[in-house]
């Protein structure tokens, strides 16, 4: 798949996960948005799209050099790194540090650095 074609499959998703009704919850939203994430980093993780050494997964097949260009892909990304870094929030009246709240925590912190990451990327560099 071509960069423009993984922007509106993660457009899709983005979609959805904002159409989820409020009876369902957060967490299937989070679950959307986690998936995004994952095929974004699985897209990053292939060495050369197309090899036959790649991974099976499909996002192995996306050019990771022309979707980091490609800025309406890296802006979508971040919109959804921006929606889970809300979502991961953590009540700061709460005094005791749970695993669920320390795992909060973790994922919220990784979302911070993918976000610098994105925002310094050279295609976002003009917006």
């Amino acid at each position: 798949p071509s960069a423009s074609s993984f922007a509106e499959f993660i457009h899709a998703f983005l979609k959805e996960s904002k159409t989820v009704p409020s009876e369902k919850g957060e967490q299937k939203r989070r679950v959307l948005l986690e998936a995004i994430i994952e095929h974004y980093q699985s897209a990053l993780r292939s060495e050369n799209a197309g090899d036959d050494d790649s991974e099976t997964n499909i996002m192995s097949l996306v050019d990771k050099d022309q979707l980091v260009d490609n800025e309406r892909a890296m802006l979508l990304v971040l919109q959804t790194v921006v929606s889970l870094h809300d979502i991961y929030n953590v009540d700061s009246g709460s005094r005791s540090l749970t695993a669920t709240t320390t795992k909060l925590i973790k994922r919220r912190q990784e979302m911070e650095e993918m976000a610098q990451s994105i925002v310094s990327l050279e295609s976002l560099r003009d917006i």
